[in-house]
Protein backbone atom coordinates (compact mmCIF):
# COMPACT_ATOMS: atom_id res chain seq x y z
CA UNK A 1 0.00 0.00 0.00
CA UNK A 2 2.76 2.25 1.06
CA UNK A 3 3.91 2.16 -2.49
CA UNK A 4 0.76 2.25 -4.14
CA UNK A 5 0.48 5.58 -2.22
CA UNK A 6 3.40 6.89 -3.42
CA UNK A 7 2.74 6.41 -6.80
CA UNK A 8 -0.58 8.07 -6.55
CA UNK A 9 0.26 11.21 -4.98
CA UNK A 10 3.11 12.50 -8.25
CA UNK A 11 -0.08 11.66 -9.92
CA UNK A 12 -2.35 13.60 -8.14
CA UNK A 13 -0.08 16.51 -7.91
CA UNK A 14 0.23 15.83 -11.96
CA UNK A 15 -3.46 16.48 -11.96
CA UNK A 16 -3.36 19.55 -9.74
CA UNK A 17 -0.75 21.05 -11.87
CA UNK A 18 -2.32 20.14 -15.48
CA UNK A 19 -4.10 23.76 -16.93
CA UNK A 20 -7.51 24.26 -16.38
CA UNK A 21 -8.44 23.82 -19.72
CA UNK A 22 -7.35 20.22 -19.67
CA UNK A 23 -10.19 18.69 -22.13
CA UNK A 24 -11.28 22.08 -23.53
CA UNK A 25 -10.64 24.30 -26.69
CA UNK A 26 -7.14 25.72 -26.14
CA UNK A 27 -6.95 29.43 -26.79
CA UNK A 28 -4.38 29.89 -29.62
CA UNK A 29 -1.02 31.97 -27.82
CA UNK A 30 -1.47 35.11 -28.28
CA UNK A 31 1.33 37.43 -30.51
CA UNK A 32 2.79 40.86 -30.58
CA UNK A 33 0.62 43.21 -31.73
CA UNK A 34 2.02 44.23 -35.50
CA UNK A 35 3.20 47.74 -36.26
CA UNK A 36 0.23 49.02 -38.22
CA UNK A 37 2.31 51.59 -40.08
CA UNK A 38 5.04 49.32 -40.84
CA UNK A 39 2.56 46.62 -42.35
CA UNK A 40 0.86 49.26 -44.44
CA UNK A 41 3.60 50.35 -46.03
CA UNK A 42 4.48 46.90 -46.62
CA UNK A 43 1.49 46.19 -47.97
CA UNK A 44 1.48 49.55 -50.48
CA UNK A 45 5.24 48.65 -50.92
CA UNK A 46 4.10 45.34 -52.59
CA UNK A 47 0.81 46.63 -54.42
CA UNK A 48 3.09 49.14 -55.80
CA UNK A 49 5.75 46.42 -57.30
CA UNK A 50 3.24 44.25 -58.23
CA UNK A 51 1.11 47.54 -60.31
CA UNK A 52 4.98 48.30 -61.92
CA UNK A 53 5.28 44.51 -62.71
CA UNK A 54 1.65 44.56 -64.45
CA UNK A 55 2.86 47.49 -66.27
CA UNK A 56 5.73 46.10 -67.68
CA UNK A 57 3.97 43.06 -68.75
CA UNK A 58 1.01 45.00 -70.62
CA UNK A 59 3.93 47.10 -72.33
CA UNK A 60 5.68 44.20 -73.59
CA UNK A 61 2.32 42.73 -74.72
CA UNK A 62 1.51 45.82 -76.72
CA UNK A 63 4.94 46.20 -78.10
CA UNK A 64 4.56 42.59 -79.13
CA UNK A 65 1.52 43.40 -80.93
CA UNK A 66 2.84 46.22 -82.12
CA UNK A 67 6.00 44.39 -83.53
CA UNK A 68 3.04 41.81 -84.94
CA UNK A 69 1.02 44.18 -86.92
CA UNK A 70 3.93 45.88 -88.58
CA UNK A 71 5.00 42.94 -89.79
CA UNK A 72 1.54 41.75 -91.37
CA UNK A 73 2.26 45.37 -93.05
CA UNK A 74 5.56 44.81 -94.53
CA UNK A 75 4.34 41.08 -96.12
CA UNK A 76 1.02 42.40 -97.20
CA UNK A 77 1.37 45.93 -98.04
CA UNK A 78 0.50 47.57 -101.33
CA UNK A 79 3.35 48.58 -103.54
CA UNK A 80 4.33 52.34 -102.46
CA UNK A 81 2.07 52.41 -99.43
CA UNK A 82 4.08 54.67 -96.79
CA UNK A 83 4.65 52.64 -93.37
CA UNK A 84 4.63 53.47 -89.75
CA UNK A 85 7.47 54.62 -88.03
CA UNK A 86 7.63 53.84 -83.96
CA UNK A 87 8.93 55.65 -81.52
CA UNK A 88 11.39 53.05 -80.09
CA UNK A 89 13.50 49.98 -81.28
CA UNK A 90 11.59 47.59 -78.96
CA UNK A 91 8.55 48.17 -81.82
CA UNK A 92 10.14 46.99 -84.67
CA UNK A 93 10.14 43.78 -85.98
CA UNK A 94 13.19 41.24 -85.91
CA UNK A 95 13.70 42.03 -89.40
CA UNK A 96 13.48 46.00 -89.22
CA UNK A 97 16.40 45.86 -86.70
CA UNK A 98 18.86 43.51 -88.38
CA UNK A 99 19.25 47.12 -90.42
CA UNK A 100 20.55 48.55 -87.25
CA UNK A 101 22.84 45.69 -86.43
CA UNK A 102 26.74 45.47 -87.60
CA UNK A 103 27.25 42.79 -90.05
CA UNK A 104 28.79 39.50 -88.86
CA UNK A 105 31.75 40.46 -90.61
CA UNK A 106 32.52 43.33 -88.27
CA UNK A 107 31.32 41.37 -85.25
CA UNK A 108 34.03 38.66 -86.41
CA UNK A 109 37.10 40.95 -87.17
CA UNK A 110 36.54 42.58 -83.87
CA UNK A 111 35.80 39.66 -81.81
CA UNK A 112 38.63 40.25 -79.96
CA UNK A 113 38.40 44.05 -78.85
CA UNK A 114 34.99 43.37 -78.04
CA UNK A 115 35.19 40.33 -75.59
CA UNK A 116 36.96 43.21 -72.94
CA UNK A 117 34.87 44.42 -70.84
CA UNK A 118 33.07 47.72 -71.13
CA UNK A 119 32.98 47.62 -75.34
CA UNK A 120 30.60 47.59 -78.06
CA UNK A 121 30.33 48.20 -81.58
CA UNK A 122 26.70 49.52 -83.41
CA UNK A 123 25.70 51.12 -86.62
CA UNK A 124 24.72 54.49 -87.02
CA UNK A 125 22.20 55.19 -90.11
CA UNK A 126 22.55 58.41 -92.40
CA UNK A 127 18.91 59.42 -92.84
CA UNK A 128 17.58 61.50 -95.66
CA UNK A 129 15.57 64.44 -93.61
CA UNK A 130 13.66 64.90 -97.28
CA UNK A 131 11.83 61.37 -97.33
CA UNK A 132 12.16 59.87 -93.82
CA UNK A 133 8.82 59.89 -92.43
CA UNK A 134 7.24 60.95 -95.82
CA UNK A 135 7.72 58.19 -98.16
CA UNK A 136 9.26 55.68 -96.73
CA UNK A 137 8.01 51.99 -98.07
CA UNK A 138 9.10 48.04 -97.66
CA UNK A 139 10.58 48.51 -101.23
CA UNK A 140 12.71 51.22 -100.27
CA UNK A 141 13.49 49.52 -96.91
CA UNK A 142 14.99 46.87 -98.91
CA UNK A 143 16.56 48.67 -101.32
CA UNK A 144 18.31 51.78 -98.72
CA UNK A 145 18.19 50.16 -95.42
CA UNK A 146 15.70 53.05 -94.24
CA UNK A 147 15.21 52.02 -90.38
CA UNK A 148 11.22 52.90 -89.75
CA UNK A 149 12.57 54.48 -86.40
CA UNK A 150 12.21 57.74 -85.02
CA UNK A 151 15.15 59.55 -85.68
CA UNK A 152 15.98 56.77 -88.21
CA UNK A 153 18.75 55.08 -86.65
CA UNK A 154 20.89 57.72 -86.38
CA UNK A 155 21.30 58.08 -82.63
CA UNK A 156 23.15 56.06 -79.90
CA UNK A 157 22.60 55.42 -76.26
CA UNK A 158 25.78 54.35 -74.81
CA UNK A 159 24.04 53.97 -71.94
CA UNK A 160 20.95 51.86 -72.92
CA UNK A 161 22.57 50.58 -76.06
CA UNK A 162 19.67 51.63 -78.75
CA UNK A 163 19.18 53.68 -81.41
CA UNK A 164 15.84 55.83 -79.36
CA UNK A 165 15.84 59.49 -80.48
CA UNK A 166 15.13 60.26 -77.24
CA UNK A 167 16.08 61.98 -73.78
CA UNK A 168 18.71 59.35 -73.30
CA UNK A 169 20.56 59.61 -76.85
CA UNK A 170 24.40 60.52 -76.29
CA UNK A 171 25.61 61.03 -79.93
CA UNK A 172 23.83 61.77 -83.29
CA UNK A 173 24.66 61.85 -86.99
CA UNK A 174 23.90 64.29 -88.98
CA UNK A 175 24.85 64.92 -92.78
CA UNK A 176 28.87 65.10 -92.09
CA UNK A 177 29.03 65.76 -88.28
CA UNK A 178 28.64 63.69 -85.33
CA UNK A 179 26.85 65.50 -82.46
CA UNK A 180 27.06 65.48 -78.93
CA UNK A 181 25.02 66.17 -76.05
CA UNK A 182 21.39 65.24 -78.63
CA UNK A 183 18.85 63.79 -75.79
CA UNK A 184 17.43 65.26 -72.69
CA UNK A 185 18.97 68.13 -70.39
CA UNK A 186 22.67 67.81 -71.23
CA UNK A 187 26.04 69.31 -71.36
CA UNK A 188 28.27 67.07 -73.54
CA UNK A 189 31.71 67.32 -75.73
CA UNK A 190 33.67 65.58 -78.38
CA UNK A 191 36.78 65.87 -79.98
CA UNK A 192 38.81 64.27 -82.75
CA UNK A 193 42.11 62.40 -81.73
CA UNK A 194 42.84 61.37 -85.10
CA UNK A 195 43.90 57.91 -86.59
CA UNK A 196 45.41 56.73 -83.54
CA UNK A 197 44.24 53.03 -82.66
CA UNK A 198 41.22 52.76 -80.38
CA UNK A 199 42.88 50.22 -78.20
CA UNK A 200 45.54 52.90 -77.39
CA UNK A 201 43.30 55.01 -76.05
CA UNK A 202 43.57 55.89 -71.97
CA UNK A 203 42.80 58.88 -69.56
CA UNK A 204 46.60 59.65 -70.25
CA UNK A 205 46.04 59.86 -73.77
CA UNK A 206 46.61 63.43 -75.67
CA UNK A 207 43.52 65.25 -75.85
CA UNK A 208 41.33 63.24 -73.27
CA UNK A 209 42.77 65.00 -70.09
CA UNK A 210 40.33 68.07 -70.69
CA UNK A 211 36.72 65.94 -71.26
CA UNK A 212 38.25 63.48 -68.24
CA UNK A 213 38.45 66.18 -66.09
CA UNK A 214 35.47 68.35 -66.88
CA UNK A 215 32.99 69.48 -64.05
CA UNK A 216 29.29 69.47 -65.47
CA UNK A 217 27.76 72.93 -64.02
CA UNK A 218 25.35 71.84 -61.16
CA UNK A 219 22.72 75.02 -61.88
CA UNK A 220 20.72 75.91 -64.84
CA UNK A 221 21.88 78.82 -65.79
CA UNK A 222 25.65 77.56 -64.95
CA UNK A 223 25.15 74.66 -67.45
CA UNK A 224 23.84 77.04 -69.68
CA UNK A 225 27.27 78.91 -69.73
CA UNK A 226 28.93 75.77 -70.27
CA UNK A 227 26.41 74.97 -73.21
CA UNK A 228 27.06 78.07 -74.78
CA UNK A 229 30.99 77.54 -74.64
CA UNK A 230 31.04 73.99 -76.54
CA UNK A 231 28.40 75.38 -78.83
CA UNK A 232 31.36 78.50 -79.99
CA UNK A 233 34.12 75.53 -79.08
CA UNK A 234 36.81 75.21 -77.14
CA UNK A 235 40.36 74.99 -77.99
CA UNK A 236 42.79 73.40 -75.63
CA UNK A 237 46.75 72.12 -75.94
CA UNK A 238 45.56 71.70 -79.82
CA UNK A 239 42.19 70.04 -79.87
CA UNK A 240 39.24 71.21 -80.46
CA UNK A 241 36.33 70.90 -77.85
CA UNK A 242 32.63 71.22 -79.30
CA UNK A 243 29.18 69.93 -79.15
CA UNK A 244 29.93 68.46 -82.76
CA UNK A 245 33.14 67.34 -85.04
CA UNK A 246 33.65 66.20 -88.74
CA UNK A 247 33.31 62.38 -89.27
CA UNK A 248 35.58 60.76 -90.91
CA UNK A 249 36.79 56.78 -91.80
CA UNK A 250 39.13 55.47 -89.52
CA UNK A 251 38.97 58.10 -86.72
CA UNK A 252 39.08 58.05 -83.73
CA UNK A 253 36.58 60.44 -81.23
CA UNK A 254 36.51 60.73 -77.23
CA UNK A 255 33.30 62.03 -76.30
CA UNK A 256 32.29 63.61 -72.54
CA UNK A 257 28.01 62.39 -72.69
CA UNK A 258 27.11 64.48 -69.80
CA UNK A 259 23.03 63.64 -69.77
CA UNK A 260 21.75 65.34 -65.67
CA UNK A 261 19.83 62.73 -63.76
CA UNK A 262 20.63 59.86 -66.09
CA UNK A 263 24.48 59.21 -66.65
CA UNK A 264 27.73 60.86 -67.41
CA UNK A 265 30.40 58.74 -69.39
CA UNK A 266 33.12 59.35 -70.94
CA UNK A 267 33.59 57.31 -74.29
CA UNK A 268 36.39 56.61 -76.67
CA UNK A 269 35.04 55.82 -80.28
CA UNK A 270 36.14 55.33 -83.56
CA UNK A 271 34.48 54.79 -87.20
CA UNK A 272 35.86 51.52 -88.82
CA UNK A 273 34.08 50.84 -92.15
CA UNK A 274 31.25 52.61 -94.00
CA UNK A 275 28.78 50.19 -95.84
CA UNK A 276 27.44 50.22 -99.43
CA UNK A 277 24.15 51.99 -97.82
CA UNK A 278 25.99 55.22 -96.15
CA UNK A 279 25.91 53.56 -92.42
CA UNK A 280 28.51 53.82 -90.64
CA UNK A 281 29.83 50.80 -88.42
CA UNK A 282 31.24 52.35 -85.01
CA UNK A 283 33.40 50.66 -82.25
CA UNK A 284 33.70 52.25 -78.90
CA UNK A 285 35.08 51.75 -75.33
CA UNK A 286 34.12 53.43 -72.08
CA UNK A 287 37.28 55.23 -70.71
CA UNK A 288 35.58 56.25 -67.21
CA UNK A 289 32.06 56.57 -65.98
CA UNK A 290 30.70 59.44 -63.38
CA UNK A 291 28.49 60.34 -60.81
CA UNK A 292 25.16 60.61 -62.17
CA UNK A 293 24.85 65.15 -62.31
CA UNK A 294 21.81 66.15 -60.66
CA UNK A 295 20.58 69.82 -61.85
CA UNK A 296 19.34 72.07 -59.49
CA UNK A 297 16.52 74.34 -60.38
CA UNK A 298 16.46 77.77 -59.92
CA UNK A 299 13.44 80.07 -59.23
CA UNK A 300 12.70 82.57 -61.83
CA UNK A 301 12.45 86.07 -61.02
Amino acid sequence: MKIRCQLLIPCFMLLLNAPKSLGQPQTPPTTPPVNNEAGERSMREAAARDAAQRRQMDAAYQRMQAATMRARILNNHKPGTPLPIVLTEDELTSEERKVLTPAPEDLKANAEFLRQLGTGIFRLMRVDKQTHRKVVTADSLKVTGDVLLLGGGAHYSFTKKNHNADKWSDIGWDGDVFLAGVGGESVSAITSLGDVRLEDVSLDSKGVGYLAQFAPAETEKAAEQQFQQFEKGISENGFNYGLSAPWELNTTYVLRAVNYGRSDLLVALRVIRQDQNGSLIVLWKKLKSYNTPKLKKERKS
